[in-house]
């Protein structure tokens, strides 16, 4: 009887063709969740406001837009604003968070006409980096009058209290206050009120064509009122030493001196065998004042003691010493200090401290420069003019397709070598496996029928077959 060897089925290309079939299910289904949660890039302008309400020809204006994220991820956005006769202004890499505004200012120059109407464009586009693309999100636009060319002066109204006091412009006397100085430049300007008995009032202003600007000076009295008292607490090591305040003598330290009037005071501190310490304070109104101060030998140092001069810029300035209490301002010298290291504080109002570490060595004196830098001010801002502001409809949004473009074509490629493999291993097996022989009468006969063969080479062949 002869043999038989079996070969796949249509079953098993059946389990085949199902493999297939899910693994593109899977893939497809990973592309459309990734659809469902890709993120959406949205914004819209919300508010514009121009300024100055009134323009003219020549002028800057500022155009303030509110921007919202209206989408659910972060959004880099560029701002576009043209028209006017001017050249475009652009603003781009702009990231607007999640569900929140930002404000952009941008500032273009009206055309140099006398009058007339002008239109501005905003557009808003998505920065899309991937790909290297913009795309519009919101278009708005503005229109705004232009009058006639400004004129190129402007006007101060300068007062004070006490009124007739002086005033200099630029370093120019103008007159005294109050007075209305027309003409003036546009710009930037200085101006000193200046009184006798006063303190000088310095301010600075800016003039604008065909306006008055006004500027009030209140000024302050060189001698304090009388009400006006602080305290001195003296100390003096060693103590009972000799005070005098302002040439006077009042008592012996350690003493504490109220009533004194606020302002600057001379103090001396004096005792026998001791050399005179002098300084200068300044005493606040309802406030006391320490002075703590080591007083120095009359005799020569010992050779294991030293000098520090101490002078700062702007002078003045407190002076602190291994972290112990007030000891003077500078400029001052303290000899008799011991050698070796000494913590230096100078301190000085409106300034930042100054801080160092000197070393004193025995018979020698160690300088000391404290460059005091002024303490920065905080910057004010002050709002833009109001201008009606209109409500923008919402936009339709966009997402990125990059992610799915590329998933899509990983799964046109998963399923072409799927197919591919499969047929490769069919034609394979086809190739490899040999034909029972029952299988082989059945292909001879469907040969006969077709007339392919003639009735001797078919009876020749089943009975080689048959053997």
């Amino acid at each position: 009887m002869a043999s038989t060897t079996s070969k796949p089925t249509g079953d098993s290309r059946n389990i085949w063709c199902r493999r297939v079939t899910i693994l593109v299910i899977v893939i497809f289904s990973s592309v459309f969740c990734t659809i469902a949660s890709a993120y959406t890039y949205n914004g819209e302008i919300t508010s514009i406001t121009i300024s100055p309400s009134t323009i003219h020809g020549g002028d800057n204006i500022t155009h303030s837009i509110t921007v919202q994220n209206t989408g659910d991820d972060g959004l880099n956005i560029k701002l576009l604003v043209s028209g006017g006769g001017d050249s475009s202004q652009t603003l781009s890499n702009i990231i607007v968070p999640v569900d929140q505004t930002s404000i952009i200012q941008l500032i273009t120059r009206a055309p140099a006409v006398d009058s007339g109407q002008i239109t501005f464009t905003y557009q808003l586009y998505w920065n899309r980096t991937s790909p290297d693309s913009e795309i519009l999100l919101d278009t708005e636009t503005r229109s705004v009058y232009i009058n006639q060319s400004a004129p190129s002066t402007g006007s101060l109204y300068v007062t004070s209290d006490p009124s007739g006091a002086r005033i200099d412009i630029d370093g120019s006397y103008r007159g005294t206050t109050p007075i209305i100085l027309s003409g003036m430049t546009t710009g930037l300007h200085t101006i000193i009120i200046s009184q006798s008995g006063y303190n000088d009032y310095f301010t600075t202003a800016t003039v604008y064509a065909g306006q008055i600007r006004t500027v009030s000076g209140t000024l302050i009295p060189l001698t304090p009122a009388p009400d006006q008292t602080g305290s001195l607490s003296l100390i003096s090591y060693p103590s009972g030493a000799d005070v005098f305040i302002d040439g006077s003598y009042r008592g012996v330290t350690p003493v504490t001196l109220s009533g004194l009037t606020t302002g600057s005071h001379t103090i001396i501190i004096s005792q026998s065998g001791y050399t005179d310490y002098s300084t200068t304070t300044t005493v606040y109104a309802e406030q006391t004042r320490t002075v703590s101060v080591t007083l120095i030998s009359s005799n020569p140092a010992p050779a294991y003691t030293g000098s520090i001069t101490i002078t700062s810029f702007p002078s003045g300035a407190d002076v602190y010493i291994d972290g112990s209490s007030y000891r003077g301002i500078t400029p001052v010298i303290f000899s008799g200090l011991t050698t070796g290291s000494h913590t230096i504080r100078i301190s000085y109002s409106g300034y930042n401290d100054y801080s160092t570490t000197a070393t004193v060595y025995a018979g020698q004196t160690t300088k000391v420069t404290g460059p005091l830098n002024p303490i920065s001010p905080v910057p004010t801002t002050s709002p833009a003019a109001a201008v009606p502001t209109a409500t923008i409809p919402q936009t339709t949004g966009s997402f990125d397709p990059s992610g799915l473009i590329i998933l899509l074509i990983i799964g046109v490629l998963v399923v072409v070598g799927g197919y591919v493999g499969y047929y490769g291993i069919m034609k394979y097996n086809a190739e490899k496996t040999p034909l029972s022989a029952d299988e082989s009468i059945k292909i001879l006969k469907m040969r006969y029928a077709k007339g392919e063969l003639t009735t001797e080479e078919y009876f020749q062949m089943l009975e080689n077959l048959k053997k």
